[in-house]
């Protein structure tokens, strides 16, 4: 028996032959697997959020770490738009907020948000990094 629908196509083949062997493969649409796919990975990190929200804690999370995510879903979902994919796009876009979010809680929970924004609002940004030494 074969079955067709836009999410998935089914097929489902009994064999009865002697050993009453049964198989069964399921083949889905390559945009189904990537909605599916990229809702566990970009919703993986709404526990943590839930988390850090529940405990107000966050020592244990690198913002280096968040950032380097930040910037891999940005590039990813910049791929997405280029190419047309809505799962990429989509589910990157779910990504990068849940990101965003999680580095804005690391600083308003360590005291780092109001440090930042005192001091960008007392120098701009260029001045701020040569005197961190970052800029030459």
């Amino acid at each position: 028996m074969l079955l067709t629908s836009h999410a998935a196509t089914l097929l489902i083949s009994l064999s009865h032959d002697a050993s009453y062997r049964e198989s069964f493969i399921v083949i889905m649409n390559p945009v189904v697997l990537g909605l599916v796919a990229g809702a566990f990975t970009s919703f993986a990190s709404l526990p943590q959020i839930i988390y850090v929200i529940r405990t107000r804690s966050m020592k244990d999370i690198s913002l280096t770490t968040l950032g380097m995510y930040v910037f891999g879903v940005a590039l990813w979902l910049v791929y997405g738009i280029s190419i047309h994919a809505v799962p990429v796009i989509m589910w990157n876009a779910i990504s990068l907020s849940l990101y965003l979010v999680q580095i804005t809680l690391k600083l308003a929970i360590t005291g780092s948000f109001s440090a930042v924004l005192a001091r960008v609002g007392r120098r701009d940004l260029a001045t701020m990094m040569r005197a961190e030494a970052v800029l030459p």
